[in-house]
């Protein structure tokens, strides 16, 4: 999991408190990048953190989200806003399965992009996602029409994680997968036999 983990430098019991849970976070194997807003801090704090860390002159920062994009938080009089959109403060830190879920009172919508585009930004960024579906676009001759924007598609894209708990269920590999042709050419022939005649 990647974790975007704020802490505030107007004290040293912020930074007290944060460090070892970002510590053991980052122990468990969770990605973790802190930023820092506030008064700039020991030098001392920074060692001990470790990076990826920046830091922030005030109560506003930026940061980039999954699919590359930047999203700006922003401390206002009445709270913390993201891209414009209010936190609500009556309904934080609510438990999810693998995260807390802040409710916001707006909806943030990505920069407008075709799904061959979310998935190419997705298998190329710094958490590669879509691997997988990416290498089987690409094995099927597929790879232009995906990244078509006026292709009518409905795309379900397992991610990496399906496509591996899959594999391990067939007992074969992604390699083995990809490399029978057979199997692919089955899988185009039922494409175009599913297609609509008006089309």
């Amino acid at each position: 999991m990647r974790i975007l983990y704020g802490v505030q430098t107007t004290g040293h019991g912020h930074l007290v408190r944060s460090t070892p849970i970002i510590r053991e976070l980052r122990g468990r194997g969770h990605v973790v990048d802190v930023v820092l807003s506030g008064p700039p801090p020991d030098p001392l704090w920074l060692d001990r953190i470790g990076s990826p860390l920046t830091t922030h002159p005030g109560l506003t920062f930026s940061a980039e989200t999954l699919l590359g994009e930047s999203v700006d938080f922003r401390a206002t009089e009445t709270g913390v806003s993201i891209d414009g959109a209010n936190i609500v403060l009556e309904s934080v830190d609510i438990p999810a399965a693998n995260c807390l879920i802040h409710v916001i009172d707006a909806v943030l919508l990505p920069a407008q992009q075709s799904i061959g585009e979310l998935v190419v930004a997705s298998a190329s960024g710094e958490t590669p996602q879509f691997t997988v579906l990416l290498a089987a676009v690409e094995a099927l001759g597929l790879t232009e029409t995906v990244l078509d924007p006026e292709s009518d598609l409905t795309v379900f894209a397992p991610t990496d994680a399906a496509f591996a708990a899959a594999f391990e269920a067939l007992g074969v590999t992604a390699e083995d997968v990809l490399a029978d042709t057979e199997l692919l050419a089955a899988i185009d022939q039922i494409r175009w036999e599913q297609r609509d005649p008006a089309q």
